[in-house]
């Protein structure tokens, strides 16, 4: 495995990722991966995947977004459209990089909101693959926890600082983010654990009924959470639904 780390700027903060790669890899679409809330490029399942992809000679990139991991930025100012802003100078360079005309997305949790918003007005990305996406986004606060974030600017969690603009966001973006889905029509892989504790079986249907692309599936993980850590053979299958979707894909050759 070939790797090079790599720093861009958004709004004057460095953004921290990794570029993996194998020989040959201009042959091929960059998939870009996201990881969830409170986490970084680091998270589970996401280094696993990339192996995956590596073998099957994509080039793949993980990166933090601002307020998370080795990225610049405060906690607190972590929200969808700063993801959106990140997830959109990661494809630039990954286009550069790659010199492909699209990309592959493959996201985790809350980021799948920011994936979907984005690709919904794009035309260059290839597929958009979505590991435990939620729909109802504004379920996760409560009246209360909005009130102290709107005081204090955030609320303090399990070591993380969830800030206003992300509960504001998690309100004023429920509807466009349903909007959005409505608009894909590239191929879309969903995949939920069948525990998956925060996004359940019939919020992941709903979501699933709302993309119209002819090319989508929603494939169910046994005895997995949300976080896909539950039994160590979820990862295998987990692998094998990502790798099947993509084979029948059979993207050749991205670049111009």
């Amino acid at each position: 495995m070939n790797f090079k780390c790599f720093h861009i700027k958004v709004k004057n903060e460095k953004v921290f990722g990794i570029f993996f790669f194998s020989k040959n890899y201009k042959n091929k679409i960059p998939i870009i991966l996201t990881h969830g809330l409170a986490d970084n490029l680091n998270q589970y399942p996401l280094p696993q995947i990339t192996k995956e992809l590596l073998n099957l000679g994509f080039p793949v990139l993980r990166f933090d977004f601002r307020g998370c991991g080795n990225s610049e930025g405060k906690e607190e100012n972590f929200s969808i459209s700063s993801q959106i802003e990140d997830l959109e100078r990661i494809i630039r360079f990954a286009k550069r990089k790659t010199k492909s005309d699209k990309v592959g997305i493959i996201s985790k949790s809350i980021s799948c909101v920011a994936s979907f918003i984005f690709a919904s007005e794009r035309n260059d990305i290839a597929f958009i693959v979505a590991l435990g996406a939620p729909l109802n986004i504004d379920k996760y606060w409560t009246k209360d926890e909005i009130s102290i974030a709107k005081e204090k600017g955030y609320i303090f969690f399990k070591g993380f600082k969830y800030g206003y603009k992300l509960a504001e966001e998690s309100i004023k973006f429920k509807e466009v983010y349903k909007n959005s889905l409505k608009k894909i029509s590239i191929p879309v892989l969903l995949i939920r654990g069948e525990r998956d504790e925060v996004v359940t079986s019939e919020e992941a249907k709903e979501l699933y009924s709302l993309i119209p692309s002819r090319n989508k599936k929603l494939i169910e993980i046994r005895n997995a959470d949300h976080s896909f850590k539950t039994e160590e053979s979820n990862i295998y299958e987990l692998l094998s639904s990502i790798r099947s979707f993509l084979n029948e894909l059979k993207l050749g050759n991205a670049a111009k």
